[in-house]
């Protein structure tokens, strides 16, 4: 929404906020003593002034140029001539205003209320003179162009204020208002293209202005656009953002007067685009109740369900036995947004519902999100189910539980049993889960094989039962010249390692069953005395 009302900012000639390489000139008298860079009102540098090579004129094209780092909004002009210590004589009776944008494809020219360019300066050369404009203009680069009714020498220190603009309406489109007994009701500030008359592009003009027209619309006409109805489809405006916008409400400045059969607009339909060329079948039409008392100008609002839109397109239609319509301005609450459109016809929900508004949609293109959306998130919940329980079997296979039972992990040496008491396991790269009894401990390597033990009844409960096999059959004692060893080797990922154990008696061990077989043997599970233990049988080499 344009809201200008202390857009009054000194904007940098005299504090020199606006640098010397910002301003230009057509020409230059001397470029050192009276280039554009003296050019700063209520300053003293140079010669005092800038002043162009040639006299001005009426038909004079001589310049002086200040070019903003963003598009601008100045609503006043404040000129003086070359003092100099009361050596200058210099100064300009009168100017012309053009301007630029890049949204415009040419230079434009101001205008005030009577439609006139040029604007009255300075009669001294000491005294600055400020100039209110009738209208606002927005501009990244402007001119002021020195005119005069009489040949002459001028020089000239400017300064501007405003504000920057802080609103991403680049043009709208309209269609030109008409005359009556000589009185125009055109859009004659419209800076756009005019070639295409009566139908304006590519500018901005009364509707964007940020004033106001006032009561008796034929008399003060001068803020106002009027139509007439001889117009088939009623009055077609269009709007174009720089930027997506998120659209909450338009607000439309009307009035009455009905001696003169002008009233406010009947209704109005709004179509939206986020490319400008397609727009959305989800049009708006918004009702606007007959007012047949009142004929002060008032503000209308239509309001917009949050609508993302680039382009609105809005057609107002006459209201009832009228044969005239009035705007003098059109404003948007809307603000930016991030949201990637996937398609045009995007709504954002809201709670807010209006009695006057009716939007033709069948709901299908929000049904169809929300299934989408839940069945995204079911899939997301399975695939973080399924790692959870992956990543959980992974971290139990590899740990012991906290209530597991103390094993003992014990090797058949001959006729004795050697055992250690492991205060942790962990499951061997190599071995099945199974065979995760191993103990994993430091040992100074040495170079020999794994020590064959005897293979034997554990006790009269087991006595057909043998404790232990070889790879081919039961474990035959003779395979190695000295099974009764004391020192157990076993390798772990690689590494050749070696301890001596204490012994136990082999008749102690009552076998229970067969826990597995991993790649170095089979293990077994016994019972000594009131524990479990495992033994584990190792493969000969």
């Amino acid at each position: 929404m344009s809201t200008w009302g202390e857009c009054s900012h000194q904007l940098g000639m005299s504090n020199r906020k606006i640098r010397d390489e910002q301003i230009s000139a057509s020409s230059s008298f001397d470029l050192q003593s009276t280039g554009p860079q003296h050019a700063r009102a209520r300053q003293e540098s140079g010669s005092g002034a800038w002043c162009p090579k040639n006299q001005i004129n009426s038909l004079s094209k001589e310049w002086l140029q200040i070019s903003f780092s963003v598009d601008t909004v100045i609503t006043s002009v404040e000129t003086q001539g070359r003092y100099d210590d009361g050596r200058g004589q210099e100064y300009a009776t009168a100017f012309k205003i053009q301007y630029w944008r890049p949204s415009l494809n040419a230079w434009a020219s101001y205008k005030d209320d009577f439609e006139l360019e040029t604007i009255p300066a300075n009669n001294n050369t000491e005294h600055a003179v400020r100039r209110t404009l009738d209208r606002a203009i927005i501009a990244r680069r402007i001119r002021i162009v020195p005119v005069s009714n009489s040949t002459r020498t001028v020089c000239m220190r400017v300064e501007f204020f405003g504000c920057p603009f802080d609103d991403t309406l680049i043009s709208y489109d309209v269609e030109q208002g008409d005359l009556q007994s000589g009185i125009s009701y055109h859009d004659f500030s419209y800076d756009g293209n005019l070639a295409d008359a009566p139908h304006l592009t590519g500018g901005i003009g009364k509707l964007y202005d940020n004033e106001v027209g006032k009561k008796d619309v034929f008399v003060n006409h001068h803020k106002w656009i009027g139509w007439r109805r001889k117009r088939t489809g009623g009055v077609k405006l269009s709007f174009e953002f720089g930027e997506l916008r998120n659209i909450s409400g338009i607000l439309i400045h009307t009035a009455n007067e009905f001696k003169k059969s002008a009233k406010a607009f009947s209704s109005v339909s709004v179509l939206f685009s986020t490319n400008g060329k397609d727009f959305s079948d989800n049009i708006i039409h918004f009702n606007n109740p007959e007012d047949t008392e009142s004929e002060a100008p008032r503000w209308i609002r239509i309001p917009v369900n949050n609508r993302i839109a680039k382009v609105a397109k809005l057609r107002l239609n006459f209201g009832s036995g009228s044969d005239w319509l009035f705007v003098s301005e059109v404003n948007f609450e809307s603000n930016h947004t991030n949201i990637e459109l996937l398609h045009d016809d995007v709504v954002i929900p809201d709670s807010v519902s209006y009695f006057s508004v009716t939007e033709h949609d069948d709901g299908t293109s929000m049904f169809a999100f929300i299934i989408f959306f839940f069945m995204f998130l079911i899939v997301a919940v399975i695939i973080l189910a399924v790692i959870y329980r992956k990543r959980e079997y992974r971290v139990k296979a590899s740990s012991p539980s906290p209530n597991a039972k103390r094993e003992i992990l014990l090797t058949i040496d001959g006729n004795t049993i050697k055992h250690h008491v492991s205060p942790s396991t962990y499951q061997m790269a190599r071995d099945n889960l199974q065979n995760a009894l191993i103990e994993k401990m430091p040992m100074s390597p040495i170079i020999s094989d794994y020590a064959e033990p005897d293979i034997s009844i554990c006790s009269d409960v087991t006595a057909n039962t043998p404790l232990l096999y070889g790879i081919d059959g039961p474990y035959d004692t003779q395979k190695r010249s000295n099974p009764l060893s004391s020192m157990v080797k076993y390798s772990d990922y690689g590494e050749v390692y070696c301890t001596t154990l204490p012994e136990i008696a082999r008749d102690k061990l009552i076998y229970v069953s067969r826990i597995g077989q991993g790649e170095f043997g089979e293990v077994d599970l016994c019972q000594l005395e009131n524990r479990n233990v495992a033994v584990k049988r190792l493969h000969g080499i």
